[in-house]
Protein backbone atom coordinates (compact mmCIF):
# COMPACT_ATOMS: atom_id res chain seq x y z
CA UNK A 1 0.00 0.00 0.00
CA UNK A 2 1.20 3.65 -0.93
CA UNK A 3 1.33 6.08 2.38
CA UNK A 4 2.86 8.73 0.59
CA UNK A 5 0.90 11.92 1.20
CA UNK A 6 1.70 15.00 -1.66
CA UNK A 7 2.59 18.19 -0.01
CA UNK A 8 -0.02 21.37 -0.90
CA UNK A 9 2.40 24.50 -0.76
CA UNK A 10 0.23 26.83 -2.28
CA UNK A 11 3.25 29.52 -1.52
CA UNK A 12 1.96 31.14 1.20
CA UNK A 13 4.43 30.44 4.07
CA UNK A 14 7.90 29.64 4.01
CA UNK A 15 9.29 26.51 6.17
CA UNK A 16 12.39 24.94 7.74
CA UNK A 17 13.21 21.75 9.87
CA UNK A 18 14.77 21.57 13.05
CA UNK A 19 16.00 18.61 15.17
CA UNK A 20 15.21 18.96 18.56
CA UNK A 21 15.55 15.36 19.68
CA UNK A 22 19.16 13.94 18.26
CA UNK A 23 19.02 10.45 20.66
CA UNK A 24 15.56 9.29 18.66
CA UNK A 25 16.43 11.61 14.85
CA UNK A 26 13.31 13.77 15.35
CA UNK A 27 12.88 16.80 13.65
CA UNK A 28 10.22 19.73 13.93
CA UNK A 29 8.99 21.58 11.15
CA UNK A 30 8.34 25.35 11.14
CA UNK A 31 6.35 27.22 8.91
CA UNK A 32 5.94 31.25 8.69
CA UNK A 33 3.92 33.47 6.78
CA UNK A 34 5.09 35.53 4.01
CA UNK A 35 2.62 38.16 4.06
CA UNK A 36 4.39 40.65 6.61
CA UNK A 37 2.68 41.58 9.85
CA UNK A 38 3.51 44.88 12.30
CA UNK A 39 2.20 42.61 15.38
CA UNK A 40 4.02 39.56 17.10
CA UNK A 41 2.29 36.22 15.54
CA UNK A 42 1.32 33.46 18.21
CA UNK A 43 2.45 29.98 17.94
CA UNK A 44 0.82 27.06 17.47
CA UNK A 45 1.68 23.22 17.38
CA UNK A 46 0.33 21.47 15.27
CA UNK A 47 0.51 17.68 15.62
CA UNK A 48 -0.03 15.42 12.87
CA UNK A 49 -2.97 12.33 12.77
CA UNK A 50 -2.46 8.72 11.01
CA UNK A 51 -3.77 6.04 14.21
CA UNK A 52 0.37 6.88 15.58
CA UNK A 53 0.98 4.78 12.43
CA UNK A 54 2.07 7.20 9.77
CA UNK A 55 3.22 10.83 9.78
CA UNK A 56 2.25 13.63 7.54
CA UNK A 57 3.74 17.33 7.80
CA UNK A 58 1.87 19.87 5.77
CA UNK A 59 0.71 23.25 7.21
CA UNK A 60 1.40 26.30 4.70
CA UNK A 61 -2.00 27.23 4.96
CA UNK A 62 -2.94 26.93 8.13
CA UNK A 63 0.53 29.27 9.07
CA UNK A 64 -1.02 31.85 6.42
CA UNK A 65 -4.57 32.07 7.15
CA UNK A 66 -4.45 32.64 10.53
CA UNK A 67 -1.68 34.13 10.65
CA UNK A 68 0.80 32.10 13.05
CA UNK A 69 4.01 30.74 13.51
CA UNK A 70 3.24 26.93 13.44
CA UNK A 71 5.43 24.07 14.74
CA UNK A 72 4.53 20.82 13.76
CA UNK A 73 6.58 18.34 15.42
CA UNK A 74 7.93 14.34 14.81
CA UNK A 75 6.79 11.52 17.08
CA UNK A 76 8.00 8.23 17.29
CA UNK A 77 4.85 6.11 15.12
CA UNK A 78 3.67 2.56 16.12
CA UNK A 79 3.97 -0.33 15.86
CA UNK A 80 7.94 0.31 16.28
CA UNK A 81 6.98 2.52 19.32
CA UNK A 82 4.32 1.90 21.92
CA UNK A 83 2.34 4.70 23.65
CA UNK A 84 3.67 6.48 25.73
CA UNK A 85 6.89 7.20 23.64
CA UNK A 86 4.41 9.77 21.33
CA UNK A 87 3.43 11.54 24.02
CA UNK A 88 6.86 11.89 25.68
CA UNK A 89 7.82 13.26 22.29
CA UNK A 90 5.27 15.97 22.35
CA UNK A 91 5.89 17.49 25.78
CA UNK A 92 9.95 17.52 24.10
CA UNK A 93 8.85 19.18 21.27
CA UNK A 94 6.94 21.63 23.70
CA UNK A 95 9.84 21.92 25.50
CA UNK A 96 12.20 22.49 22.85
CA UNK A 97 10.29 26.45 22.56
CA UNK A 98 10.57 26.84 26.49
CA UNK A 99 14.33 26.27 25.80
CA UNK A 100 14.88 28.57 22.61
CA UNK A 101 12.92 31.39 24.77
CA UNK A 102 15.37 31.12 27.28
CA UNK A 103 18.07 31.12 24.83
CA UNK A 104 21.09 34.27 24.46
CA UNK A 105 20.89 33.00 21.20
CA UNK A 106 17.65 31.33 20.01
CA UNK A 107 16.83 30.22 16.73
CA UNK A 108 16.40 33.07 13.82
CA UNK A 109 12.77 32.09 13.46
CA UNK A 110 11.98 32.79 17.19
CA UNK A 111 13.99 35.64 18.08
CA UNK A 112 11.49 38.38 16.80
CA UNK A 113 8.10 39.38 15.96
CA UNK A 114 6.91 35.59 17.93
CA UNK A 115 4.75 35.97 21.06
CA UNK A 116 5.59 33.22 23.30
CA UNK A 117 2.96 34.31 25.66
CA UNK A 118 0.37 32.99 22.81
CA UNK A 119 1.02 29.64 22.06
CA UNK A 120 -1.19 27.05 21.14
CA UNK A 121 -1.68 23.27 20.72
CA UNK A 122 -4.07 21.19 18.44
CA UNK A 123 -4.34 18.13 16.19
CA UNK A 124 -6.01 16.00 14.04
CA UNK A 125 -7.00 12.50 14.97
CA UNK A 126 -4.22 11.21 16.87
CA UNK A 127 -2.60 14.42 17.04
CA UNK A 128 -5.92 15.64 18.70
CA UNK A 129 -4.99 12.63 21.67
CA UNK A 130 -1.76 14.46 21.90
CA UNK A 131 -3.04 18.02 22.34
CA UNK A 132 -5.48 16.61 24.52
CA UNK A 133 -2.83 15.13 26.54
CA UNK A 134 -0.55 18.21 27.32
CA UNK A 135 -3.56 19.89 27.80
CA UNK A 136 -4.10 17.93 30.87
CA UNK A 137 -0.18 17.44 31.69
CA UNK A 138 0.96 21.38 31.35
CA UNK A 139 -2.61 22.80 33.29
CA UNK A 140 -3.92 26.22 32.45
CA UNK A 141 -1.08 28.43 31.01
CA UNK A 142 1.89 25.96 31.82
CA UNK A 143 2.51 26.85 35.13
CA UNK A 144 5.63 24.76 34.71
CA UNK A 145 7.25 25.70 31.37
CA UNK A 146 8.78 28.99 32.91
CA UNK A 147 8.67 32.04 30.20
CA UNK A 148 5.98 30.34 27.58
CA UNK A 149 2.28 30.20 28.08
CA UNK A 150 0.55 27.22 26.78
CA UNK A 151 -2.85 27.24 25.36
CA UNK A 152 -4.48 23.68 24.49
CA UNK A 153 -7.31 22.59 21.97
CA UNK A 154 -7.85 19.58 19.58
CA UNK A 155 -9.08 19.35 16.51
CA UNK A 156 -9.89 15.60 16.65
CA UNK A 157 -12.32 13.09 15.57
CA UNK A 158 -15.63 11.30 16.98
CA UNK A 159 -15.80 7.87 14.73
CA UNK A 160 -19.50 6.62 14.48
CA UNK A 161 -20.59 4.05 11.18
CA UNK A 162 -17.67 5.12 9.27
CA UNK A 163 -15.08 3.60 12.25
CA UNK A 164 -16.32 0.17 11.07
CA UNK A 165 -17.05 0.63 7.71
CA UNK A 166 -14.08 2.42 6.81
CA UNK A 167 -12.43 0.40 3.62
CA UNK A 168 -9.29 0.18 1.47
CA UNK A 169 -7.60 2.64 -0.25
CA UNK A 170 -8.33 4.76 2.51
CA UNK A 171 -5.47 6.16 4.05
CA UNK A 172 -6.25 5.64 7.00
CA UNK A 173 -8.53 2.71 6.57
CA UNK A 174 -10.20 0.30 9.22
CA UNK A 175 -7.03 -1.92 9.25
CA UNK A 176 -4.92 0.79 10.52
CA UNK A 177 -7.63 1.40 13.36
CA UNK A 178 -7.37 -2.07 14.11
CA UNK A 179 -3.70 -1.59 14.26
CA UNK A 180 -4.21 1.09 16.89
CA UNK A 181 -6.40 -0.45 19.07
CA UNK A 182 -4.37 -3.72 19.48
CA UNK A 183 -1.12 -1.98 20.36
CA UNK A 184 -3.38 0.29 22.66
CA UNK A 185 -4.84 -2.53 24.72
CA UNK A 186 -1.89 -3.74 26.30
CA UNK A 187 -1.92 -0.93 28.52
CA UNK A 188 -2.23 -1.31 31.75
CA UNK A 189 -5.44 0.26 32.51
CA UNK A 190 -7.66 2.25 29.92
CA UNK A 191 -8.05 4.85 33.11
CA UNK A 192 -4.62 5.60 32.63
CA UNK A 193 -4.15 9.14 33.22
CA UNK A 194 -2.45 9.76 29.56
CA UNK A 195 -4.51 7.53 27.85
CA UNK A 196 -8.27 9.13 29.26
CA UNK A 197 -7.72 11.87 31.05
CA UNK A 198 -10.54 14.62 31.69
CA UNK A 199 -9.94 18.42 31.31
CA UNK A 200 -12.77 19.21 34.00
CA UNK A 201 -9.85 21.05 35.82
CA UNK A 202 -8.74 23.10 32.49
CA UNK A 203 -9.78 26.22 31.49
CA UNK A 204 -12.07 26.37 28.76
CA UNK A 205 -10.95 25.11 25.25
CA UNK A 206 -12.34 24.81 21.78
CA UNK A 207 -12.73 20.79 20.27
CA UNK A 208 -13.68 20.73 16.85
CA UNK A 209 -15.22 17.52 15.72
CA UNK A 210 -16.21 15.81 12.27
CA UNK A 211 -17.08 12.46 10.99
CA UNK A 212 -15.71 11.01 7.94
Amino acid sequence: MDFSIKVQDDGSATWKDCLFDKKHNLYLYLYKPLSASNAKLPILYFFHGGGFCLDSHCCHCLSSALPTVVISPDYRLAPEHRLLAAMDNALSAIKWLQIQALSNNPDPWLSDGVDVDWVFTVGDFSGGNLAHHLAVKLGPRSPELSSIKVTSSSVSSIHTTSHSTLALPHLLNILAVRTFNSYLSILSSATDVEISATLNSLSPIFFFSNDT
